[in-house]
């Protein structure tokens, strides 16, 4: 179980590294070649359009992991000893989300593939964009899963608890 989460790691952060080093560097090159050259780099909008897709997606797992997410944690302040069971609600809405997510993505990568919709700059096939949509949803799962034998299986206050946060 390691192995996999520690792979799922790796994959986020090279995946979010190598992304928004290319966004920089294409914007990079785009304001060089018009403020240098007088030359429109077109695909500099679409690659950082498709880069921010991606960096949000594959954002989601990172943000599982690191326990970032949005919530609203009133209830669990006014009433502590409920604090178990609405971090279980809460992780059981997100692993319902991922599981929308892999399901509707799916059924769009096999419509954007059946159609071959492409990009208008780069012609780039569309499913391909879109297969970002159950691959995150893959990725969230697996964190929810990571998350939930923690909060099951580990006391609240246990070392390794306090030591894996950020």
């Amino acid at each position: 179980m390691k192995i996999l989460f520690l792979m799922v790691r790796r994959i986020e952060e090279w995946t979010l590294f190598i992304a928004v080093m290319t966004a920089l560097l294409g914007l990079f090159v785009s304001v060089v070649l018009r403020y240098c050259f007088h030359i429109t780099f077109a695909g500099a909008d679409e690659l950082v359009r498709n880069t921010i897709i991606l960096t949000t997606f594959i954002g989601l797992s990172a943000a599982i992991r690191k326990d970032r997410l949005i919530r609203v944690d009133a209830m669990a302040q006014l009433f502590p000893g409920l604090r178990f069971i609405l971090t279980l609600i809460s992780q059981g809405a997100v692993m319902l989300f991922a599981g929308l997510l892999i399901r509707f993505g799916m059924e769009l990568v096999i419509m954007m593939h059946q159609t071959g919709q492409n990009t208008i700059i780069w012609n780039m096939p569309l499913w391909i964009l879109y297969a970002i949509l159950p691959v995150s949803g893959v990725l969230m799962a697996i964190r929810t899963a990571e998350e939930l034998w923690k909060l099951l299986c580990q006391r609240p206050n246990s070392p390794d608890r306090e030591r894996e946060a950020p």
